[in-house]
């Protein structure tokens, strides 16, 4: 009996001690089995949420790519009518369309402007037509008398003076002798003539010069 119990004592233990043991180690790998199974359908769950976000991101995507693009129409150049030619001669040679080129130039101006021109009198304007003196050329010696005659004519002046616009009186067409006097280097050698119409007024001046033969000593 003594051995009995020793080898019960020091045997492998009864079966109904290893049952419970047995039970908790398969409860265990159960619930680790479910933790695994639960974690990979989050991560499913996850992966699916992060396809659709793309998805709708590559529709948006698609949707913005797929904007209807305005068509631009070229217009169509005319073939060159001597290449066209060209090429029926040879015998239907490659044609080839030369562009058009823009060969318009703006032509520089050449607008000038016209010079002023005179504006023509009146017809009844006063004028002098002529005004002359005789000799236009006085040749004498120092101390002999000389004569001047100073003529004029006129047209449309109804009164000549001499001198200044309010001088000596004188016809509109006629002639003044000056007084005889002595030949001089100092001389007058010049007289002014104005003459007064009905439309107006006009003037002239009449030159002559001298020539003294025997000029004096200290004459330059």
């Amino acid at each position: 009996m003594a051995d009995e119990d020793a080898g019960a004592q020091g045997g492998s233990p009864p079966t109904e001690a290893r049952s419970p043991r047995k039970r908790g180690l398969w409860w265990a790998v159960l619930g680790v089995l479910l933790a695994v199974v639960a974690l990979a359908a989050g991560i499913v769950l996850a992966s699916g949420d992060g396809d659709d976000d793309e998805s709708k991101v590559a529709g948006a995507d698609k949707r913005v790519t797929t904007t209807a693009i305005p068509t631009i129409s070229t217009p169509v150049t005319a073939p060159n009518a001597s290449s066209g030619a060209g090429g029926g001669a040879s015998g239907g040679g490659t044609k080839t369309t030369s562009p058009a080129t823009n060969t318009a130039t703006t032509a520089p101006s050449t607008a000038t402007t016209a010079p002023a021109t005179a504006t023509a009198p009146p017809p009844n304007f006063v004028a002098f037509t002529s005004a002359v003196a005789t000799p236009a050329v006085v040749h004498c010696e120092i101390g002999q008398p000389i004569n001047v005659t100073i003529s004029w004519t006129t047209r449309n002046a109804t009164e000549v003076r001499l001198y200044t616009p309010t001088g000596q009186l004188m016809d509109p067409n006629g002639s003044v002798k000056f007084p005889p006097f002595n030949c001089s280097a100092t001389l007058p050698a010049r007289l002014d003539l104005f003459a007064k119409g009905p439309t107006g007024t006009a003037s002239t001046t009449v030159y002559w010069s001298y020539e003294i033969t025997n000029p004096p000593a200290n004459a330059k």
